[in-house]
């Protein structure tokens, strides 16, 4: 085995620690369901082939995190009155209702978490997170949906 960083080694581990605590491991859906109804709620109506464009998968891993939402009510599937051999998603309001009641979760969730910080170290660590995923996205050519502050 390779030697690492010692920071990248560290900041690994405590990020997979965290990780592995994180809410969605007690919530009914998974982070790709949750990904995926947040999307629809801000987005609207999108193909599958946008959906997994977007969340950088195959459509087929799409339509495998679909299925449970549609079981559960919180999307629905329906041919694309355009193009007969597409289909289009949307949220449903029981989607969108339990999509905004999983992210206040969530939030209140990461706010518990980063409760051991100083509001300083809070400020801090929101700065180099941003900072991160915004070079990550630049990397990778995308927008990392977040605001430009650093």
């Amino acid at each position: 085995m390779e030697k690492h960083d010692a920071p990248a080694e560290r900041i690994a581990r405590a990020m997979g620690f965290i990780s592995s605590r994180n809410y969605y491991s007690r919530s009914c859906v998974t982070r790709g369901e949750l990904g995926v109804l947040t999307y629809l709620a801000q987005c609207g109506a999108s193909s599958p082939s946008v959906l997994a464009e977007k969340f950088n998968v195959t459509t087929s891993r799409i339509a495998n995190t679909l299925k449970p939402l549609e079981r559960k009510g919180y999307v629905r599937r329906v041919v694309n009155p355009d193009d007969h051999r597409s289909v289009i998603v949307s949220i449903t309001p029981e989607g969108r209702a339990f999509g905004e009641e999983r992210y206040h979760e969530a939030i209140s969730e990461t706010e518990r978490q980063l409760s051991v910080l100083s509001a300083s170290e809070r400020e801090r660590l929101t700065c180099l997170v941003e900072k991160l995923a915004n070079g990550i996205a630049d990397r990778e050519g995308v927008d990392a949906g977040l605001d430009r502050m650093s």
